[in-house]
């Protein structure tokens, strides 16, 4: 007589494999609401306590992947930050769309901050963007909203109402970050509204650099990173946030022209 073995299907792994996204949330926004409010109460730069929460938002999407998809789903996801071959003129969107879109928002607006020394704004700007930005933030930030989260609600669901359905979690864990020491009302109220208004807007301009890189979080981190270096190009504050929006908007019609209307839909996309 043989016996087989059937994996288990309770605790919070058995779980996970039944409801991943409702998993991933609960333990992403409670721990990291967690890290982030314990400084803000106790009157401390949360600088560090940041820095934990991104370590929880990549360890919860690592956590639940493999325990729904074991060793192998956690090195697929993993290696799809070092996906870094796409083409050359993605890279230049990537890299240099948000600040030229920035500064010609502000042009418009007569509230650019044009720096007087472009070269050191270079140099700054590169390590913010590549170094600073990416390797130790939005990497790990883009591996669970866009790497576990927003690719799962892309593939059922597609491109557009994917990147909604994202919108609101990547706006919630935000939420702490408005109320650090030294916050006023009026404060809190323009940085969320920000966030709240540029949120499906930067979910839909990353959905489009991840379905057409074939899966690059490396893609997707450069750009969240340098839409947050291009923050000082205007004086107003917000600036960078109509820039997010016009560069989207560039790159949806772009993408549409290129596809045509009648262009077959990726998996991911269905």
């Amino acid at each position: 007589m043989t016996t087989t073995t059937t994996p288990t299907t309770g605790g919070v792994a058995g779980l996970a494999r039944r409801h991943p996204v409702p998993v991933f949330l609960t333990i992403a926004l409670g721990s990291g609401w967690t890290a982030l409010t314990i400084p803000n109460m106790a009157g401390q730069e949360n600088g560090p306590f940041l820095v934990l929460m991104l370590v929880v938002l990549a360890g919860a999407a690592l956590l639940v992947t493999s325990w729904t998809g074991g060793p192998g789903a956690v090195r697929r996801l993993l290696g799809r930050a070092l996906l870094w071959r796409f083409e050359p003129w993605r890279y230049a969107v990537v890299l240099l769309g948000m600040p030229v879109a920035t500064l010609a928002v502000g042009a418009v607006m007569g509230t650019a901050a044009v720096p007087d020394d472009w070269g050191a704004f270079a140099g700054t700007y590169l390590f913010m963007t590549v170094v600073f930005g990416l390797l130790l933030a939005n990497l790990w930030e883009e591996l669970a909203w866009t790497g576990f989260l927003q690719s799962r609600f892309m593939a059922r669901h597609g491109l557009l109402r994917g990147s909604l359905m994202t919108a609101p979690w990547f706006f919630a864990i935000h939420l702490p970050l408005s109320f650090t020491p030294g916050w006023t009302w009026p404060g809190a109220a323009f940085n969320l509204t920000l966030v709240l208004l540029i949120a499906p807007f930067m979910r839909y301009l990353l959905g489009m650099h991840y379905l057409d890189t074939q899966g690059s979080l490396l893609a997707v981190g450069l750009q969240h990173a340098a839409f947050n270096a291009s923050a000082d190009l205007g004086s107003a504050g917000w600036e960078y946030a109509i820039g997010l929006v016009v560069l989207t908007v560039v790159m949806a019609v772009l993408r549409h022209r290129t596809r045509g209307p009648g262009a077959p839909l990726r998996r991911a996309e269905r």
